[in-house]
């Protein structure tokens, strides 16, 4: 936590807040009851002649007088500020208590969701919140064990692995094919179109037919950037016998060979080794994003960090490109995000992407590691 949220924490918290409130009316209400009924009861010794007779011998001070007023509103005062300090002392650690257990379970579930299933709830004493930590405890354990489960039925049953990986694999060519047709040829087909139309252009406007070729010339240039893109799908799904972090730094010297115009930077401290179909699905994923990048973030800048963390693997890749409205992507369904995220999800761990028009993506990948220790 950092001291900026620790000094917050330190702060009063929107149920302090109201639990404050509440006991404040309460002694408002209650000092408005004082006051009223001393007034009620005043009224009744001045109209009562034996009652005002035995006041009279105790005070000098006269029923409904300005001096019988100023009395009553400093009794009224002081009993008010009692109250609310009594109040404060009382009320201001339990209302810190319950803050703290709220803050506890919330810290858990957020940590939990970030894809550290390590985590868990511990509450001392008997009452609700010991309840619903033991209930989280249980729901964090039983999820725990499912993702261990999910992990190892991935490293044993390679073979049905590697059989829904051609599956995908044969899907992902359709969609290529697809691509091809509508992008590629497309591009293609505008670019023969205009070039049949320079011989004439060229002797009735020279400069128009040089603005036509440079038009051309960006044609081309995008076409071949979606080529490329496309290709790096046709690569094997697997890593061909490499590690994850050979496989990486290869991926990336090709990248870097075929798009001069890209600045490339990749921090890899990865210590923990990877199950080989935990690396192949890792590395598919890396692959997608990159090639998304590739074909539509028009991207001066790329980089890629890897790091562990709470026994978990961190990946982050971000550029510096057009970025999108990542809410309009997943309404048209996104083929490419959507599959991003369930080899993610089949890890057991989770994926968050951040995009937004003229500012760059990011992308932060979190898979649990405790598998290691099975």
């Amino acid at each position: 936590m950092s001291q900026k949220e620790k000094k917050l924490g330190r702060k009063l918290s929107g149920i302090q807040w109201q639990f404050l409130k509440i006991q404040g009316r309460i002694s408002l209400i209650s000092t408005v009851v004082f006051f009223l009924g001393i007034l009620i009861v005043a009224t009744y010794i001045q109209y009562s002649s034996a009652l005002n007779v035995r006041y009279s011998m105790v005070t000098e001070v006269a029923l409904f007088s300005n001096s019988f007023f100023l009395y009553l509103f400093i009794l009224t005062l002081y009993v008010f500020l009692i109250s609310f300090v009594v109040s404060i002392v009382t009320i201001y650690p339990f209302a810190k208590y319950v803050k703290n257990q709220i803050e506890k379970l919330i810290d858990a579930a957020a940590s939990f969701t970030r894809g550290k299933l390590s985590t868990r709830v511990h509450i001392k004493g008997e009452n609700e919140f010991l309840h619903l930590s033991e209930r989280f405890n249980a729901m964090a354990e039983h999820y725990e064990k499912q993702v261990f489960s999910l992990q190892k039925l991935l490293r044993e049953n390679s073979l049905l692995v590697e059989q829904a990986e051609q599956a995908a694999s044969l899907d992902e060519r359709r969609k290529l094919a697809r691509e091809l047709h509508d992008a590629i040829s497309q591009q293609l087909f505008a670019i023969s179109m205009t070039m049949a139309a320079l011989p004439k252009l060229i002797t009735k406007n020279q400069q128009q037919a040089k603005d036509v070729l440079n038009d051309v010339e960006k044609m081309v240039n995008n076409a071949q950037q979606e080529l490329r893109a496309l290709i790096m799908h046709l690569r094997p799904v697997t890593l061909d016998g490499k590690s994850f972090q050979e496989g990486i730094e290869a991926l990336f010297a090709e990248i870097k060979v075929k798009n001069k115009h890209l600045t490339l930077r990749l921090s890899f401290n990865q210590k923990t080794k990877l199950p080989s179909k935990i690396e192949d699905q890792l590395f598919r994923t890396i692959q997608e994003a990159i090639s998304n990048m590739l074909r539509h973030s028009k991207a001066t800048m790329f980089q890629m960090r890897s790091y562990e963390k709470e026994e978990r693997l961190f990946i982050v890749l971000e550029d510096n490109g057009v970025g999108f409205v990542v809410e309009e992507m997943e309404k048209k369904g996104s083929y490419g995000l959507a599959t991003m995220k369930e080899r993610i999800i089949e890890l057991g761990g989770n994926i968050t992407i951040l995009s937004y028009p003229s500012q760059g993506t990011k992308l932060e990948i979190r898979v649990p590691l405790r598998f290691q220790k099975q």
